[in-house]
């Protein structure tokens, strides 16, 4: 049976139902939190995003299209300067990164003098919406799409990086960002099994407690959840073209249809992203990615 554990911090504690089995997200369903929303990147989520074959080869195709010959802005670049690399390995001519977590810009500052053509990057610490940059870029890559693409403030960056830091026939990579959504029943999105969260979960939680100086109500993320849960049609709820019409506010009235008996007490939300026009999505309810 999941048991409580509690967890505290500089004035705050709080109880978290905690599985009573180890399970890898990998298992069957599992509960965390969301992570992209919330400061408390480090190098194992670092290592995660590297490793994610599934969402990186989208980036990489578009970036070999795009990239020769450009110069590459890359928003949130992270400890690692990875789209920045990757930019001038297939064919960028400069790249701008931009990071604005300090332990993130430090730890790529680091990186950042060993690498061998590491004078071809110009690293920035702040939000690109406060920094002033002398050359425009023809190109930009930006891995700020969140489990909701607008969670991280992407339409927000993306917009003003579009007036103020790109030329005006320059591309974005990611092309388009959808969140779907289905009506579900939560308890039956993990399989007969009491909802709890894993118990890797719990130093991430603390993190996030800890950056915001008490506990709260995280959004949940639920891994490989029970396709049985479902009980409706899914229909998009947000909309992120950053290459066309790229909304900063909008409003979605949408109608979800029920194909079989069940009670509905939420919804379901889920990611499906391409970097090129004409690519196959990446979709987040059906694809292993992060």
């Amino acid at each position: 049976m999941p048991k409580v554990q509690y967890i505290y911090g500089d004035g705050w504690q709080t109880g978290v139902l905690v599985g009573d089995e180890p399970r890898s997200i990998d298992d069957g369903p599992a509960l965390t939190p969301t992570l992209g929303e919330y400061p408390i990147y480090d190098a194992p989520l670092y290592d995660v995003m590297a490793g994610d074959a599934e969402r990186n080869w989208r980036f990489r195709d578009a970036l070999e299209k795009y990239a020769p010959g450009r110069t590459v802005i890359d928003i949130g670049t992270g400890a690692f300067l990875f789209w920045a690399r990757e930019s001038l390995r297939l064919g960028a001519n400069r790249a701008l990164a931009i990071e604005s977590m300090s332990e993130s810009y430090q730890a790529a500052s680091k990186l950042l003098s060993t690498i061998e053509d590491g004078q071809r990057i110009t690293l920035l610490h702040g939000e690109s919406t406060s920094l002033t940059i002398d050359q425009e870029a023809e190109l930009c890559v930006a891995e700020i799409i969140g489990s909701l693409p607008g969670a991280e403030g992407a339409a927000a960056v993306l917009s003003d990086a579009k007036q103020r830091h790109l030329t005006i026939d320059a591309k974005i990579i990611s092309d388009l960002c959808l969140t779907q959504a289905a009506a579900v029943n939560f308890a039956d999105l993990f399989a007969n099994k009491e909802a709890a969260f894993t118990s890797d979960a719990l130093p991430k939680l603390k993190q996030i407690f800890d950056s915001n100086g008490a506990a709260f109500d995280v959004r949940l993320r639920v891994a490989n959840p029970n396709m049985n849960a479902i009980i409706s049609d899914s229909a998009v709820v947000e909309r992120l073209d950053f290459n066309g019409n790229l909304q900063t506010e909008q409003v979605a009235n949408v109608r979800l249809t029920i194909s079989r008996p069940g009670m509905v007490d939420g919804l379901l939300t889920w990611l499906q992203i391409r970097c090129l026009p004409d690519q196959e999505p990446l979709d987040a309810l059906h694809h292993k990615s992060n």
